[in-house]
């Protein structure tokens, strides 16, 4: 421990913090409390994994995979090695690192993002310190480095702060309340309940009030002359409907003169009336007088109003979107194994978290799906292949992961899209321009 800590120390020089604050924008001082307490967090959780082979010789690869070279600069650049391999380690020995790194923002008091930022550089510290220790000892692998933690797990214990530890009291915590809850609510619930019980009693005082009330009323009411009253109004409304059915029952007596009127020769000229079922009626009603003819033009032009009008969506030849909304059109027996490139988003490296620059993108396919509800796609995500298959793998899946949840909060329900994570599977070409074309995500229609 105490090797490992002077190794520590001497890397950080005050040229290097006053570079890092220079680099955030941070004072000196919360950069060296946050590098500290993140170092400290850092090496307890990589001591908790030394009883683990696969974790130690993982991390024996990355502190080998090291370059000797660390400056503010290669330090706070997300694409420089020395700071992609601190990254690995924090995600490798850290089981919550949204936990400690909000943590490390309170106790260094400093922001969600510049925490996350530090806690890179510590990580990538670390790795240096065991570089420079494993090039004196002639290297340093797995069950070395195990050996070693065990010995001064003790040690690292103590040097964490008591602010960056993890809540392991809490749910101790949580008891007192629990015991205390069921005494306090019993004794306050205790009291309504008489007053409850004298509601049913109040309801039969008030029945008993009503019924005693009802005699007075019978003998009194001249009930009989409202009633005779009602009969009165009743016959008003009466005729109406008496006299509305003879003139309904009229129209009938009138179905004969139609088959006098199809042997006409001017009926039979009007091919265009007969097979509208709506215009017939009037035919029926009135055969003596033909100006009903004029109405059927206006039947004609309602259908024709009733067109949809239709959306266009008009994206650059070439692109993704264009050639996603093109396969819907014209669909064909290998459409749905055709994988479009989602080029516009992208992934910080070691994070499944989506650049603000991709939100473009994912609209555009948003708007896609909702003008064709029936599609359904699936979503692949990728990595480079930097690091252990298995963190890759779990690293892929959680892009394709957070493409959909970018789609469901645009509106697109979540059944339509499926996920799946590739990890280095389907390397990608590089093109100009892109720093890493593997750090991606694409999909393919799964129906339509």
């Amino acid at each position: 421990m105490s090797t490992l800590s002077a190794t520590i120390e001497d890397m950080l020089t005050p040229s290097l913090l006053g570079g890092l604050a220079a680099r955030t924008g941070l004072p000196a001082s919360k950069v060296e409390t946050g590098i500290s307490g993140a170092i400290a967090s850092l090496l307890d959780s990589l001591a908790g994994k030394a009883n683990d082979p696969n974790a130690m010789n993982q991390v024996a690869d990355l502190i080998d995979r090291t370059p000797d070279d660390i400056d503010a600069g290669t330090l706070l650049d997300d694409d420089a090695q020395i700071r992609r391999r601190g990254d690995q380690l924090v995600a490798a020995v850290t089981p919550d690192p949204a936990g400690l790194t909000q943590r490390l923002a309170r106790y260094a008091g400093i922001g969600g993002k510049a925490a996350a930022g530090l806690l890179g550089v510590a990580g990538s510290i670390a790795l240096g310190a065991f570089r420079r220790i494993g090039r004196a000892r002639g290297g340093i692998d797995g069950p070395t480095l195990a050996s070693s933690l065990l010995a001064t797990r003790s040690d690292f214990r103590g040097a964490v702060p008591p602010a960056l530890a993890a809540p392991v009291v809490d749910p101790l915590r949580v008891v007192t309340p629990v015991s205390r809850a069921p005494y306090t609510v019993v004794e306050r619930k205790s009291k309504p309940w008489w007053l409850l019980a004298l509601i049913p009693l109040a309801l039969i005082a008030l029945w008993l009030m009503s019924r005693s009330r009802r005699p007075d009323r019978e003998p009194a009411a001249p009930v009989v002359g409202e009633t005779e009253r009602q009969p009165a109004t009743v016959p008003e409304p009466t005729p109406e409907p008496k006299v509305a059915p003879p003139e309904v029952v009229a129209e009938p007596e009138v179905t004969p003169p139609p088959q006098e009127v199809t042997p006409q020769p001017e009926v039979t000229p009007q091919p265009e009336v007969v097979p509208q079922p709506e215009v017939t009626p009037p035919e029926v009603a009135s055969p003596e007088t033909t100006p009903p003819a004029p109405a059927a033009p206006e039947v004609t032009p309602e259908p024709e109003a009733t067109a949809p009008p239709a959306t266009a969506l008009a994206f650059p030849e070439g692109s993704s979107e264009a050639k996603f909304m093109a396969s819907i059109a014209t669909p064909s027996g290998d459409d749905k194994q055709t994988w479009f490139d989602l080029d516009g988003v992208r992934f910080d490296t070691g994070s499944a978290a989506l650049k603000p620059e991709s939100e473009t993108q994912v609209s555009h396919i948003a708007e896609i799906l909702k003008a064709n509800p029936t599609v359904h796609i699936k979503v692949g995500g990728y990595t480079d292949g930097v690091g252990s298959k298995d963190i890759n793998q779990k690293l892929s899946d959680d892009r394709a992961k957070s493409v959909r949840e970018a789609l469901i909060a645009q509106g697109i329900d979540g059944s339509r899209i499926e996920t799946e994570g590739y990890g280095e599977q389907h390397k990608a070409e590089a093109t100009s321009g892109a720093a890493e074309p593997n750090r991606r995500a694409a999909f393919r229609i799964t129906s339509r």
